[in-house]
């Protein structure tokens, strides 16, 4: 009996392979070479593409083409685009989609003017955009009430050099990349997230042709793995692929400091493939984008979307490979019933187990909300605290305070000192916050890079800036070396101040709102400073 159940785990965690006709096959790009297609290059330069019968041609997009287009014009078999691609398949475009590269979309506008604070303050502006590819982006105007007729409307000129120099009011960015460039030149910038207007679509997606799906399903299914194989591998060896990526698919030129920048945004804010299987696509998802879309007005009420996304129905091996974990702890539970009946000692065992695996469970949860860097606590701690925060000063009628804290120059430091020791600057950055931030309802969280937040509850302007400022004199007292700080020669902090009395018809999302704005004032008049929020 256990020789059985040895050789049922041995077939269930063997890996499966997939044989595919050698066929020549193109993929269209949505923007230029850069890593935000990592994936595919490194199942081109791995072999993946070829081992499954693959010669892969892959084209970044021609400036004033759509990808979607290209497509439909059979000038390429598959295609990588966003979810606008669900609008031309309303209007009858024959395509599907097979995966969902990025979980959450990178793209938002880019402003540098003072003047436009808000998204709303576009209206009547200049917005540069490339075709096709601006799906969350015209969802987010449109939910702020700007219609396509409410600005004008440039096509992109990928050289976001065109904002600096005042061709453009705004600039359709991705985060994972151009936000570093104007870092980088010392530019002071504002983003416009579609995700703070409630929209958060998916983001890079590969798609192909009704023909392609009908007549060559398994071509389209063996493509599509060997592609998220690919990005499995450019994930885990981001090193590598940037050696290749430089060395063959660079035509930006962009250096090498730039493209770990956007690895790492792309790695572990846009794709979560530690959270979901690359390539994951939710039907509950697509039908939100839809809802979305249809309260717009860009689509009609009671929109299916079946049509849209393709469900590959896997074989027998299949079906062993994907749920070969699932599978196993089945064989590996009866193996325990097995053995069950000839101890009945066992029992107890179990239930051991059981009660320290409950508790593994509990420590597990904590951690999911610490950040692993600086061990205090991450953005989700912060969404959970925040909204508990808020509905506590509500019902007790008592201040709410917070501090958007950003350390000055850090890409600059990272570029002087290396990542190492940028890592060890951050974890002491953040024990100073926690130890001038102290008391048992204040919770200070890493919001994001060098970007933390301090949420006081109990606690009113006057002392919120106090404490701030003592937050950015402990920081200077670390006397942290940065020689390339323009403001400080030692490691220096931008704090933004914000306090509110939380009532019924205030949004919640305004305190960040207002903290966000006073750090941007702070860091246009110097750094190094505390802003209060107006």
């Amino acid at each position: 009996m256990l020789k059985c159940l040895t050789m049922m785990l041995l077939a269930v965690f063997l890996p499966t392979a997939n044989l595919a006709a050698a066929e020549q096959v193109a993929l269209q790009l949505k923007w230029k070479h850069q890593f935000q297609f990592a994936g595919f290059y490194m199942a081109l330069e791995k072999g993946i593409y070829k081992d499954a019968g693959f010669d892969v041609a892959i084209r970044e997009l021609p400036l004033g083409k759509s990808a979607v287009q290209l497509l439909v014009d059979g000038q390429t078999d598959y295609a990588v685009v966003d979810t606008g691609a669900l609008l031309s398949y309303a209007e009858g475009v024959p395509i599907m989609v097979l995966a969902a590269i990025y979980q959450h979309s990178p793209l938002a506008l880019m402003v540098i003017n003072p003047d436009i604070r808000t998204i709303n303050d576009l209206h009547g502006k200049r917005i540069m955009m490339a075709p096709g590819l601006n799906a969350d982006i015209i969802a987010a105007l449109g939910k702020a009430g700007i219609g396509s007729g409410d600005f004008i409307r440039q096509d992109i000129s990928f050289d976001v050099r065109d904002l600096i120099d005042g061709k453009t009011d705004a600039f359709t960015v991705y985060v994972t990349d151009q936000t570093r460039q104007l870092e980088t030149l010392g530019v002071p910038y504002r983003l416009f997230r579609p995700k703070k207007q409630g929209i958060d679509f998916y983001g890079d997606i590969l798609v192909t042709t009704d023909t392609i799906l009908k007549e060559k399903p398994e071509q389209a299914m063996a493509f599509t793995r060997a592609s998220m194989r690919g990005w499995n591998y450019a994930l885990a060896h981001i090193d590598e692929t940037l050696d290749v990526i430089e060395k063959k698919f660079n035509p930006q030129h962009l250096s090498r400091s730039q493209l770990r920048f956007e690895a790492l945004k792309t790695k572990e804010e846009m794709i979560l493939g530690d959270v979901v299987d690359l390539g994951y696509m939710s039907d509950k998802r697509w039908n939100h984008i839809a809802g979305v879309y249809q309260s717009l007005g860009l689509l009609p009420a009671g929109f299916d979307v079946s049509g849209f996304v393709y469900h590959d129905e896997p074989g027998f091996m299949d079906m062993l490979s994907k749920y070969r974990w699932e599978l196993g702890m089945m064989v590996l539970l009866l193996s325990s019933l097995f053995l069950a009946f000839y101890n009945i000692r066992l029992r107890h065992v179990v239930s051991a187990r059981t009660r320290v695996l409950n508790e593994l469970n509990r420590e597990l949860e904590k951690l999911t909300l610490l950040d692993g860097l600086t061990c205090v606590g991450n953005r989700r701690m912060f969404e959970q605290a925040f909204s508990s925060e808020w509905h506590r000063a509500l019902r007790n009628e008592y201040s709410l305070s917070l501090l958007l804290i950003d350390i000055d120059y850090f890409k600059l430091y990272n570029d002087l000192y290396g990542h190492q020791q940028g890592d060890v600057s951050l974890r002491q950055v953040a024990s100073t916050l926690v130890g001038v931030c102290k008391r048992a309802e204040d919770t200070v969280v890493r919001y994001g890079g060098e970007e933390f937040v301090a949420l006081l509850p109990g606690t009113d302007m006057e002392q919120a800036s106090i404490l701030a400022e003592k937050c950015r004199q402990a920081v200077l007292d670390l006397q942290l070396p940065h020689e390339r700080s323009a403001v400080s020669e030692v490691v220096s902090v931008s704090i933004g101040v914000s306090s509110v009395l939380p009532v019924t018809d205030i949004e919640a999302m305004s305190l960040l709102e207002s903290a966000d704005m006073a750090l941007y004032r702070a860091k246009a008049k110097g750094r190094n400073r505390v802003e209060q929020a107006t």
